[in-house]
Parts: C-alpha cells; sequence; structure tokens
C-alpha cells in the first residue's frame, strides 16, 4: 500500500474514512502527510488535526511505535511487512508492502476515527498489529503548548524544563517561561537532553542535511527562537538533525522514544546538572550495593561451611577417641584377666609372662567359643570367658 503526495501531478493519496460501518460513504475522518515544516502524517476529523506522526526516523514514523531498540514491537512486525519513505522532488510517499508473497497487509480507516494496520494470518483472520492513535497521550496536543504527556504519570501532563503552569490552580495545565529573555535564554542557556520522546509537531521546524549534533547546537543558538534540535534518525547518529523553532507542541514519552535537546536558561541547566550528578551517585551506590551485598553473602555463607565442616571433623574425631579409648580399656581388661590366669613361676598367678595354650585347650574351655562365654570384642578380636581343666 502506498500513499503520499505526487509534487508533479498534485495527486494526492490519502486515506478516508466510510461514515459507519456500512455505509461506504465519505466519512469525517481523513488522513494524509503535511509538507509544512519537516513532512508528517496526519489524522483529522473534519480537518482538525487529531492525532500527528511525527517525521521519518529511517525506520518508521518518529510517534508511531517505540523505536529505540531493535527488539521492540517495530522489529517484530518488519519480519512481515516492509516500511518505505520517500521524499524528493518528484513525489513524497509512505508504503508497506509485505516481505513475501504468503503474507498480506493493509491500512484501514475506521468510521470511528482509529488507523489500523492489519495483516492476514493463516488462520484466515485479519489481525491488527498497530493502531493509531493507541492511549490519550496519542491525542494531538492532549497537554497544550510546552508541555509533554507521560501515560505512566497520574496526571499524565508536566510542564518542560524550563517552564511552569501559568494558573497553578487551574483544571488545564498552560505551560509559560519561568524566565522571560530578550533572546533565547540568555546568558550561560544550554540544552537539556530528554530522552524517550515522540518529537514536537515538526510543522515550525527546519531539517538540517548532513550537519551533526554539535553543528546542529551552534545552529540552533544563533536564532533567538529556536527552542530545541534532534538527530533526525535512530540508528545513523549525526548524518542529520532537526531544528525547532517557536512553541513546542505535542510531545509525549514513549518506552524508547527518541532523544530531545531543549534549550534551557543557565538555572534550569545547572538545576540538571545537579539533578544528574545526585543520579550519577545513586547509580553508583546502587553498584556498590549490589557488588557489596553478593560479597557479604559469599563471606557469610563460606563461614558458614566452614564451621559446619569444624563442627563434623570435631565430632568424628571425638568419636574416634572415644572409640579407641573403649579398646585400650577392653585390652586392658584382657590382659588383666591373662595375668590371673597364667601362673607364674611359684605357682602363683599374676605373672607378667603369658602362658602359651593350644587350640583345643581354648576351645574346651570356651565350650567352642560359645556366645554364652563372650565377653565382648578388643583390639586383637573377640574375648571369651573360659574354664581350664586346672580351675
Amino acid at each position: 500500500m502506498k500513499f503520499g503526495w505526487n509534487r508533479k501531478t498534485a495527486l494526492d493519496r490519502i486515506l478516508t474514512s466510510w461514515n459507519s460501518i456500512d455505509d461506504p460513504t465519505p466519512g469525517e475522518f481523513s488522513s494524509g502527510f503535511d509538507l509544512h515544516g519537516v513532512p508528517q502524517i496526519f489524522l483529522y476529523k473534519n480537518l482538525v488535526p487529531r492525532w500527528r506522526s511525527g517525521p521519518w526516523n529511517g525506520r518508521t514514523m518518529n510517534g508511531m511505535l517505540d523505536v529505540g531498540s531493535h527488539k521492540d514491537y517495530f522489529s517484530d512486525q518488519s519480519n512481515f511487512v516492509n516500511t518505505t519513505f520517500v521524499s524528493n522532488d518528484n513525489e513524497i510517499y509512505v508504503k508497506f508492502s509485505p516481505k513475501n508473497g504468503s503474507v498480506f497487509s493493509i491500512v484501514v480507516l475506521e468510521s470511528m476515527g482509529f488507523v489500523n494496520r492489519l495483516i492476514w494470518q493463516e488462520s484466515q483472520r485479519w489481525v491488527k498489529v498497530q493502531v493509531f492513535p493507541k492511549d490519550m497521550c496519542d491525542e494531538y496536543t492532549r497537554c497544550g503548548a510546552n508541555a509533554i504527556c507521560d501515560g505512566d504519570m497520574w496526571a499524565h501532563c508536566a510542564c518542560l524544563p524550563g517552564f511552569e503552569r501559568l494558573y497553578p490552580h487551574d483544571r488545564y495545565l498552560k505551560c509559560q517561561e519561568a524566565r522571560k529573555e530578550a533572546c533565547g535564554k540568555g546568558n550561560g542557556e544550554g540544552f537539556v537532553r530528554l530522552e524517550g520522546v515522540k518529537f514536537p509537531d515538526a510543522r515550525n521546524s527546519t531539517l538540517y542535511s548532513n550537519m551533526s549534533l554539535e553543528e546542529c547546537e551552534r545552529e540552533c543558538l544563533k536564532n533567538c527562537n529556536c527552542t530545541g534540535y534532534a538527530n533526525v534518525y535512530v540508528e545513523e547518529m549525526g548524518q542529520d538533525c532537526i531544528a525547532w523553532y517557536g512553541e513546542l507542541r505535542d510531545m509525549r514519552r514513549y518506552k524508547s522514544g527518541q532523544e530531545f535537546y531543549l534549550r534551557v536558561d543557565a538555572v534550569e541547566l545547572a538545576a540538571d546538572a545537579q539533578k544528574n550528578a545526585k543520579v550519577h551517585v545513586l547509580a553508583t551506590k546502587s553498584t556498590l550495593v549490589f557488588i557489596i551485598v553478593p560479597l557479604l553473602v559469599e563471606t557469610l555463607l563460606a563461614a558458614l561451611c566452614f564451621y559446619y565442616l569444624w563442627r563434623r571433623n570435631a565430632k568424628r574425631n571425638k568419636g574416634q577417641k572415644q572409640k579407641q579409648k573403649q579398646q585400650l580399656h577392653q585390652n586392658k581388661l584382657v590382659l588383666d584377666s591373662a595375668r590371673r590366669l597364667s601362673p607364674n613361676s611359684s605357682g602363683e598367678s599374676g605373672s607378667t609372662e603369658l602362658t602359651m595354650f593350644e587350640l583345643s585347650t581354648v576351645a574346651a574351655a570356651t565350650d567352642h567359643f560359645s556366645s554364652a562365654n563372650k565377653l565382648g570384642r578388643g583390639g586383637f578380636g573377640p574375648v571369651y570367658n573360659g574354664q581350664l581343666p586346672n580351675g
């Protein structure tokens, strides 16, 4: 599918909604390119902007998807559909085409005002892979000028750095410069970086080709009305840049949007530097915590393991010593018994010389090693009580 503007023939390919789901006459919604400033796609309701795509960033339109990561939603869908953007002297258009013949993709503008991109699945049904607008922050200028919408915040809308609420207690947010300067942001001015954002409405912007971010910053500072700048492309940093002049409208935060450099005065610049320093300190502390805590845990576990092994070895050694002591005691009993039973040279028992007996004599004395005569077990084997023939 291809839609856009032919500069030579003035042919404008746009999307137009039906009047209702069963009435194909033209409805109140339409979508097409706006060529003022840097080209963008707009969704209109009775010619009043309802949603804006943002400029092309090398992969898709800046405000159509979370575009900061190669693993994002767009990358998943790009496996099926190629998105092509062309802008030259002859024409400007965007084209969606399937990568292979087995996949079909269409873009539909519903009668309720939603732009849907659908893919035909093998299960024989159309599946929505993109819907615009997708939430309240997609609503055009939801938060007004010089403000940004964040769907993760309770209030959704907040003034940009360097701006403050005109009426603090007013229900509707209106932001004005906190400190008005005659030109730009005064002495000591600079830029703060806003991460993960949808670029402001680019109708009041200028595209500078083959200009680095540093060159773009210097170009912006030359003009009192320049309010910010950004790199155009996601994957080719420093090739082209866009500078905005005047109020900044229709900004929002995306999970992985692009970086925008906002012009601020010296006071706001110092506050941003202090904030970044605190964030750096907190990040450093967090890093130290992540390093120290695991080390402490590992040290504690090692100490507990060492203590467990020491206790186990101590118990084992204690048991071995007790066993050896019992064996020595039993051996002593055997020797004492032997001394009492063996006659000495004077015919008395108690000699330290041991008498040797025949095995048959010992067997007869112990009733053939009967268990009834067994006293226990010593270091040299079982110990038996026996009765010799001579008493």
